[in-house]
């Protein structure tokens, strides 16, 4: 039996994050995009992980173009640093 698994749009995604950083609780998000309460814990969590990351020393790195690089090593942040 295989099991049907719905994913969020990039709008629809950045609809919750904007509504929960405006304040509203993760209810009041619900009610407001209609979608899942677990679906909207799920994507908090998952902004929040991703940053943490960034706040971790050689977590992050923005680049010119406007990508951001997740660095592992001192190493590759020495050669992102050079370019």
């Amino acid at each position: 039996m295989m099991v049907s698994v719905n994913r969020l749009t990039k709008e629809e995604h950045v609809r919750v994050i904007a509504a929960l950083i405006e304040g509203n609780s993760v209810r009041a998000t619900v009610r407001m995009t209609g979608i899942v309460k677990n679906t909207v814990a799920k994507s908090l969590y998952d902004v929040g992980k991703a940053n943490e990351r960034c706040h971790e020393p050689r977590g992050c790195v923005l680049l010119d173009d406007g990508t951001v690089k997740f660095i592992c090593t001192e190493d590759k942040l020495r050669q992102l640093r050079r370019k």
